[in-house]
């Protein structure tokens, strides 16, 4: 509004200075106060410290990933492989959602005979680890219980990103 009354001021000064016999200069305008630049719109920021997606093992082909995200733990899933007797013992599946407890969670999941306990800690901002119990009793190859360390590690945003999306 104020810009707006400036001009006004503005051109009714040149108009008079035009309309006069002596060709004077008309006098300085009042400098307009500054437009604001409108909002540039700006991309969202990364997803800010430990949420997003993460992925990991806790040895070879045996898989470990989930989600961190609005303070708990989403997707659990984890997988193992392993021998007794000869007798071959594998399985992957997801587990339970989990409350982050500062930055410490654990998941339980079962699936027929097996079942998991995965306890863990995201020990900075990419970087998680923590142990798996694993634990089945199948009629094929009997008791068969381990425990295993895992590592993951976050996700760069884009890995993030559904590739549908393009």
């Amino acid at each position: 509004m104020k810009s707006k009354l400036s001009l006004l001021a503005l051109a009714a000064v040149v108009a008079l200075g035009a309309c006069s016999k002596k060709s004077a200069p008309p006098p300085a305008p009042a400098a307009a106060p500054a437009e604001q630049p409108a909002a540039v719109a700006t991309a969202p920021a990364a997803k800010p410290g430990v949420e997003g997606k993460w992925e990991g093992n806790s040895g070879e082909d045996m898989p470990v990933s989930f989600t961190v995200e609005g303070g708990k733990v989403t997707g659990v899933y984890a997988g193992m492989k392993g021998q007794k007797d000869g007798c071959s013992v594998f399985a992957s599946f997801g587990g339970d959602d989990a409350p982050l407890s500062g930055k410490s969670f654990a998941s339980h999941g079962k699936h027929d005979d097996f079942e998991f306990n995965l306890t863990g800690n995201l020990t900075s901002d990419t970087e998680a680890s923590g142990t798996i119990d694993w634990k089945t009793n199948t009629t094929t190859c009997g008791a068969y219980n381990v425990q295993l360390k895992w590592t993951a590690k976050k996700l760069p945003p884009e890995a993030d990103d559904d590739m549908g999306d393009e």
